[in-house]
């Protein structure tokens, strides 16, 4: 019989920029550093997680107020969620693996390809600031099984510290943890003091920051028109240019390619037709479609014009995992987090994620932080794109596929 004590908490925080997806996302037609070819479990380990991140990203829109930006980390969110299913067990487990399009997939598998993937992503390209590492931060009375903690720290390299939850000073040390790794755009994920009820965070931190393969020019950035979902207009600041890049235009469905330095990540931005509402664009969205229209991109003089933007964006993920599959794991008398403590009824309380992006001239800077809380019981002579209304957009590593970022821009303004 599992002891049952008011509401203990596991808080699992992931900082990130990006999700993971896998090698069908990939290969546009620019001259790019070429990359490791992807071993068969890693190439089934990313095409789930990179269904994975379009599913939430849909039904996060879905759950969304219309008409507000949306930016999430797929990959923050996913590499969350793969820590946590370690401790997890029976049904628990399976249903996670399952909304996390991993079911035939073992977990040795599964850690493995996390394990190669954060290796690869550190090193795929010089002329990219990126920063990946994860840790561990427990109630020092806390009691976690050392199979979970030993799987983390070989699969995750996860740094492993035990904290005096009841001293204020452990919330400092956490949130510079995730500030420090985020380059200070991830901030105050926990919040002073800590709960008796929280007993352990672990956290994945990633950083990104890229700049163009093309960078726009500053003089030619101005004021312009963009027309929101309800018809009204906003003037932000246009960027614009004129050159070749992987392009493609599919019964009015627009796909624009920007790479950042060696072209190895790439920023793809995906204009729905004029006169699509972009929430049912959103809503048809798949990998299948992702994967047809980026199959068919190929270098083409084209004429640009996207706005600068940045973005904060908070979300609370309960509802939507729930409604992928997992809502086993925020019930607490049925959840089964037994690999983490098995004298403890364990359960997912909240899943909540951080996230921040800056496009500009020169490139892209974004960050985010995923917490999973467990607790107890215009006609010229090229084609134009001119993304002024609103659209899609990823940030993903070309060669493995992988989904850094994925966001709906519907006001450029804020």
């Amino acid at each position: 019989m599992k002891r049952r004590y008011g509401i203990l908490s596991l808080l699992i925080v992931s900082t990130a920029i990006l999700a993971q997806c896998q090698n069908s996302i990939t290969n546009p037609p620019t001259k790019a550093k070429e990359l490791r070819p992807l071993t068969q479990t890693e190439q089934q380990i990313a095409t789930s997680s990179q269904s994975f991140g379009v599913d939430v990203f849909r039904n996060v829109v879905a759950n969304e107020q219309k008409g507000k930006n949306v930016f999430i980390s797929p990959l923050s969110l996913s590499m969350a969620l793969a820590m946590t299913v370690n401790g997890a067990a029976g049904d628990t487990r399976a249903a996670m693996m399952k909304t996390l399009d991993m079911s035939n997939s073992s977990m040795k598998d599964m850690n493995t390809s996390y394990q190669s993937l954060m290796k690869l992503l550190l090193n795929a390209d010089p002329k990219v600031q990126m920063n990946l590492a994860n840790s561990i931060w427990y109630r020092n009375t806390f009691q976690a099984q050392q199979n979970f903690i030993s799987t983390c720290q070989s699969y995750f390299d996860a740094e492993v510290k035990g904290l005096n939850f009841s001293d204020s000073k452990s919330v400092d040390v956490i949130n510079k943890w995730v500030s420090d790794k985020t380059n200070g755009h991830i901030t105050n994920m926990v919040q002073p003091p800590i709960p008796g009820n929280i007993v352990m965070y672990l956290m994945n931190a990633i950083y990104f920051k890229g700049d163009w393969r093309h960078q726009f020019d500053k003089k030619k950035t101005k004021l312009e028109d963009f027309t929101l979902s309800d018809g009204t207009k906003v003037k932000p600041e246009m960027m614009n240019m004129e050159t070749v890049m992987p392009y493609n235009q599919s019964s009015g469905t627009q796909v624009l390619d920007m790479a950042y330095g060696d072209s190895v990540f790439t920023m793809t931005v995906i204009l729905p037709p004029a006169g699509t509402s972009i929430d049912d664009f959103v809503a048809n969205l798949t990998r299948d479609k992702l994967d047809n229209w980026i199959g068919q991109l190929h270098n083409e003089k084209v004429n640009i014009s996207i706005p600068k933007f940045k973005i904060d964006y908070t979300t609370d993920l309960n509802k939507v995992l729930s409604d992928m599959g997992m809502k086993v794991a925020f019930d607490p008398n049925n959840a089964d987090f037994s690999n983490i403590n098995p004298n403890e009824q364990l359960y997912i309380s909240k899943v909540k994620q951080k996230s921040y992006v800056n496009v500009d001239e020169e490139g892209t800077e974004a960050a985010a932080a995923t917490s999973v809380s467990i607790g107890v019981n215009a006609v010229i002579s090229v084609p134009v794109f001119r993304a002024d209304r609103p659209f899609v957009y990823l940030i993903r590593e070309r060669s493995s596929g992988t989904i850094l970022f994925i966001g709906k821009m519907e006001n450029p303004t804020g």
